[in-house]
């Protein structure tokens, strides 16, 4: 649809800006068919990789160069606090979902921090970034693309999260 706004996770956006990634010319070839206006990335996505172009030991200094150019064309959406309600929600459906309980369905544990601890990533099924760039689409209620296919998130958010994976 000629109304829909993308905001693009970070494992479509690095190939899109990598001209060396494998995927770079099919997702080309897909952003191309949107218009520019409408395709956005988090500040998360750019915090994820210019973490990666710097532990990277393959990227020469050329090719993060031509990255780094390639990801400022790009209008850059910030966590703000309006992106705040949609964090908890999700966090909190995901939470629900799968928390460590005991065999009647309750908490195992009765403080925050040791709840904290025994719900890591793996068990929420979601990385931490990815959480707050999926709240940004929520918040925005923007398409995210990715890669991925976030079956957690997608099995909390419902209707609420409109994905569309790119492969």
């Amino acid at each position: 649809m000629p109304d829909d706004v993308y905001l693009l996770d970070t494992c479509v956006a690095s190939a899109l800006w990598d001209e060396l990634h494998a995927k770079h010319h099919l997702f080309r070839r897909r952003w191309e068919k949107l218009q520019s206006d409408r395709v956005f990335v988090s500040v998360v996505t750019l915090a994820e990789v210019e973490y990666g172009l710097r532990v990277a030991p393959c990227v020469d200094d050329a090719r993060q160069r031509r990255v780094r150019q390639a990801m400022s064309a790009f209008e850059v959406l910030p966590v703000d606090r309006h992106v705040v309600e949609s964090y908890a929600e999700l966090r909190a459906r995901l939470f629900a979902r799968y928390s460590p309980k005991d065999a009647r369905g309750r908490l195992k544990a009765r403080v925050v921090p040791d709840l904290w601890e025994q719900t890591p990533d793996k068990r929420l099924g979601v990385q931490e970034n990815d959480l707050w760039i999926a709240s940004q689409a929520m918040e925005r209620a923007y398409i995210l693309a990715t890669t991925d296919r976030m079956a957690h998130v997608a099995e909390v958010a419902g209707a609420d999260l409109r994905l569309e994976c790119w492969q």
